[in-house]
């Protein structure tokens, strides 16, 4: 946990003359960790490294953990792979096959089970 005073964590900017760098690295790495809402850890037990928000891309639902290269799913924190369904998705999965929709391919590529829902039929 990064220093603290006064009941504030403290910048790292204010150890900058007093640590070593490589104790810095280290400080900056805990700062960011303890800084970051709702952080996301690579879920292999033997990992659990802290995933920088700056490692995230908005536009993509998974990241690589820098430590083991794991695939991670950002939506529900679980190892993931390429065709990875989050548990979240499975309400909405039912709905769309309840209602026979279907998810537009151009909108959703990653969406492989997408596929296997019949197509939208209207009367």
């Amino acid at each position: 946990m990064p220093a603290r005073c006064c009941s504030r964590v403290m910048h790292f900017d204010v150890a900058h003359g007093i640590l070593e760098d490589s104790e810095l690295e280290v400080y900056k790495r805990r700062y960011d960790e303890f800084c970051t809402p709702n952080p996301l850890y690579c879920p292999i037990p033997t990992c659990s490294t802290f995933i920088p928000p700056r490692h995230l891309n908005p536009i993509h639902d998974k990241v690589n953990c820098p430590r083991c290269t794991a695939l991670i799913c950002i939506k529900c924190k679980q190892a993931a792979d390429e065709v990875h369904i989050c548990k979240r998705d499975e309400s909405r999965k039912q709905i769309l096959k309840n209602f026979d929709y279907k998810l537009c391919p151009s909108k959703y590529p990653d969406q492989a089970w997408a596929a296997l829902l019949p197509p939208l039929v209207r009367s």
